[in-house]
């Protein structure tokens, strides 16, 4: 089984992974932060984190780059070969094998640790991005939303 740990930049995924990784060391950590050029560079990254993910081993995700790049392509206008049915399709993999996804959501934007290359991101209109497809657009069997604002 495998955790993805996922939300808006400056919600504390990567500490959070960090703090998971000193308790539970069978875990395979992966941060995800490749920036693509192109959708060859897209579609790579789709495909490592498919077989990853169907790989036997127990990981730990900083960032799905597949739902991430959706949500972010969208609201940023980009343009990105991943639909909402290949979102879906991922869904069932992540149901399919038991993985979990902890979303990081806030209320309060003060909550953030926004790195500053990143300051003029629409952060709450991404919030709402990840809120509305993961809680309501997917069933996600094994989905944990944690509100950083409650820390």
């Amino acid at each position: 089984m495998s955790i993805i740990f996922e939300g808006v930049d400056g919600t504390g995924k990567t500490t959070n992974t960090r703090q998971f990784m000193i308790f539970n060391r069978h875990y395979a950590y992966i941060h995800n932060w490749t920036k693509p050029k192109n959708n060859i560079d897209i579609l790579s990254e789709t495909t490592k984190e498919i077989l990853l993910l169907e790989s036997p081993f127990d990981l730990l995700i900083d960032r799905s780059f597949i739902i991430s790049e959706y949500i972010y392509a969208h609201i940023l206008g980009r343009k990105t070969p991943i639909t909402f049915d290949y979102i879906k399709e991922f869904v069932k993999l992540i149901n399919r094998k038991k993985h979990t996804i902890k979303l990081f959501t806030f209320t309060n934007f003060d909550s953030l640790r926004i790195k500053e290359e990143d300051k003029d991101l629409p952060f709450e209109d991404l919030n709402k991005a990840y809120i509305e497809l993961l809680n309501y657009q997917v069933k996600i069997d094994n989905l944990i939303v944690e509100n950083i604002d409650e820390r």
